[in-house]
């Protein structure tokens, strides 16, 4: 990848052409117990390269605000919450969630705040996150009716960390099939690896193939991705598959399943959200057990929200002690990912990559990241999937008859 393509990737903030492109998007920017409760104190929260404040008003409605007053650009977030709206303690000025501007004390004419908006944006809660949406007033896209925000509330589980990397490298962790088998090695991702099976197992797919066959297929709004291996069951040779589905800019579904949401906070900072659910009550304390990490590994920003201490200086956490037992040295699957990531840099150097045919996924998401980018610029409208689409987005894994019977695994 040409120098100057990686920069246009990864370049988030405003005015960029991969700024204007997330911006068109629907993006969860926190949980939902993070949200301030009506007319508490406003909550800061940084995003695509811009500071915003999250504020709920007295009757619930909630305002996506930018944190600087329109007027003399001072922090919202020293703001008066009164109610109906949020009073800049500077000159007074008010406003409300959807941007109309109460009061100017300051001013003699009345007709003024009429006249004036505030820029405010939409925000609405769903599948316990905040999501919202940063682009034209006009292009707001139907917001996405994922299964897991049409399940009861005990059936997911959401959770947000803060990675040191840019988003990019965070869409990459989940579709590379091809890694799992390698660094996760000490985890049972499906089935049981051959060395660690036993011959009293039965009806346990066994495996060793690291592999795959990566298949990838668009479909409108990102594409499918597939990971195929030789697997054995109760002795027979059979085909099993792993199927991600990438949904743009920001989304993975990776079989557990999970829904992985990588939010740049800026062109080197990310937030990410991964969103467990079922078709069954999920049990939180086994969630926490796998994804959340000791306070060694990460600071505890707030439930379920963890940020990376990762970092050169501590080897981003590795113990090399222990690796006559783990394969990596790292605790587990999440950390190793957040180590491997963390390791390449903030904005790793693309053009140096021996990137070969296991990479196909990830080289699919650059590439169509950049396209519809570049397409914007040129006034052509990212492909949006409806509401409707959006419910059938998921993931699957299973036995294969055929390569090519692989879409019979995704949900119907």
């Amino acid at each position: 990848m040409r120098k100057e393509d990686n920069e246009y990737l990864t370049k988030v903030g405003p005015g960029t052409p991969m700024g204007n492109l997330l911006r068109r998007f629907w993006m969860p920017i926190l949980l939902e117990h993070e949200v301030p409760g009506p007319n508490e104190a406003p909550v800061r929260v940084r995003v695509v390269g811009e500071n915003f404040l999250i504020w709920r008003d007295a009757q619930g409605g909630i305002g996506l605000f930018e944190e600087y007053c329109m007027h003399r650009r001072v922090s919202l977030s020293l703001a008066r919450c009164e109610g109906d709206g949020l009073r800049c303690i500077f000159h007074g000025w008010k406003f409300d969630v959807k941007g109309n501007v109460l009061d100017m004390p300051n001013l003699r004419d009345p007709n003024l705040a009429r006249k004036a908006r505030a820029p405010v944006y939409p925000a609405r809660l769903g599948g316990g996150l905040l999501w919202v949406y940063l682009g034209p007033a006009d292009k707001q896209p139907d917001f996405p009716s994922y299964e897991f925000m049409r399940q009861p509330k005990d059936h997911s589980y959401a959770f947000r960390q803060i990675w040191n990397v840019n988003f990019v490298q965070g869409l990459e962790s989940n579709l590379d099939s091809s890694h799992i088998g390698i660094l996760h090695n000490d985890s049972a991702f499906f089935g049981e690896r051959k060395e660690r099976a036993t011959p009293e197992m039965r009806d346990v797919v066994i495996w060793d193939d690291d592999r795959p066959t990566i298949l990838v297929k668009d479909h409108p709004g990102g594409f499918f991705t597939t990971a195929i291996r030789d697997v054995d069951l109760n002795g027979e040779k059979l085909r099993y598959a792993r199927v991600h589905n990438y949904v743009m800019p920001f989304g993975t579904f990776v079989p557990f399943p999970i829904l992985a949401q990588h939010v740049p906070i800026d062109d080197e900072n990310t937030m990410s959200f991964g969103i467990l659910y079922g078709k069954k009550p999920i049990d939180a304390e086994f969630c926490r057990k796998i994804f959340e990490l000791p306070p060694f590994l990460a600071e505890n920003v707030a439930p379920r929200v963890q940020r990376y201490l990762g970092t050169a200086e501590n080897n981003w956490c590795q113990d090399r002690s222990t690796m006559d037992r783990s394969f990596s040295g790292l605790l587990n699957p999440i950390a190793e990912d957040m180590a491997v990531f963390a390791s390449m840099g903030p904005i790793p150097d693309r053009g140096k990559e021996a990137a070969g045919g296991s990479d196909a996924a990830v080289s699919r998401m650059r590439t169509m990241l950049i396209d519809a980018a570049r397409a914007l610029e040129r006034g052509e409208e990212p492909i949006m999937m409806s509401g409707q689409q959006s419910a059938t987005m998921g993931c699957g894994e299973g036995i294969l008859g055929e390569d090519e019977r692989w879409p019979e695994l995704l949900p119907q």
